[in-house]
Formats: C-alpha cells, structure tokens, sequence
C-alpha cells in the first residue's frame, strides 16, 4: 500500500493519504494506550480542487485531552506550525483525524457537530473540512472512514476508492 484514495460517489469530493501519514497516525494511536486521540490533516489541494493530498498529520497538541471514548483536540503550537507550512510550501489546513480504540470509525453526534461548526467558521477559513476517523486496534485490525463537510449540505461519507 502506498497510500489511501476515498472519493465521494459523484467524484466530487476524494483524498489522498500517503502511507507515511497513515503510520504516523497508526503510532499516535498505538501511543494513546486505549485513549481517543487525534490532530490535523494538512496538506493541499489537486489542479482541479477535487482532492485533498495529505502531506503532514499532526498528533494531539500538548492542551489537549482523552479519554477512553472522547477526545478535546486543543490549540497550542498549531497556528504557528500552519503558518509555518504555508510560507514553506503552501500547504494548510485540511481537517481533522481522530482514533475510535476498539470501536468503527463511525461518526458520532459530538464528531458532527465539531465538524459542522469548523465548516461554518470564519476562524478555520475552510468550507468543506474533513474528518478521517480510525477505529479498531492500531496494532492488529482498523478500519478508516472519511466524511467530508461542506457548509450547506449534509456531511458526505467518502469510500475507499479501487485504484
């Protein structure tokens, strides 16, 4: 596997995950010991804005907090690490992941109104924001499910596309 491709089914909405990002995801999991935990998609968009390439995840920010079915991704350090990656290589924020341990991927009411409520702020500058959310053991069996947010419609669930 060299990384991972979800589209929506009108081929509107895909996204890219590189195998690194994905391990690097995986370990963070792995790290969380049974917790929820979680950080940011960064990265860009294709020459037609209809893909998101993720280039850098980043874990949970030293303000964050976890529990065992719940995650606060706090702030610190992340505008400035943003900032950083769009004056080096003109990448930025794409959306979020997060880790279900021993659960599905499947969104939750907490995960869509986050989401929701990023899709409609001024604060993030990022009107269709997505979710890639991992569930199940890091280390032995996991599943990937990614949503994306657009600001009027319902969120739209990407699949796992054949390459």
């Amino acid at each position: 596997m060299s990384s991972l491709h979800y589209k929506s089914i009108d081929n509107l909405f895909a996204i890219e995950v590189h195998e690194s990002e994905l391990n690097t995801m995986l370990h963070i999991c792995s790290e969380a010991q049974g917790n929820e935990t979680g950080g940011l998609l960064i990265g860009y968009y294709n020459d037609n804005h209809n893909c998101a390439i993720v280039t850098e995840v980043t874990g949970p920010s030293d303000d964050s907090a976890s529990g065992k079915t719940w995650f606060y991704r706090g702030v610190c350090g992340l505008q400035k690490l943003l900032n950083t990656v769009w004056h080096r290589r003109r990448h930025y924020y794409l959306g979020e992941w997060h880790f279900h341990p021993e659960a599905s991927p499947n969104l939750s009411g907490d995960d869509i109104n986050a989401m929701n409520n990023i899709a409609n702020s001024s604060k993030y500058n990022c009107p269709e924001p997505l979710l890639l959310i991992i569930g199940g053991n890091p280390e032995l069996q996991w599943k990937v499910n990614v949503y994306v947010f657009p600001r009027k419609p319902k969120y739209i669930t990407l699949k796992l596309a054949n390459d």
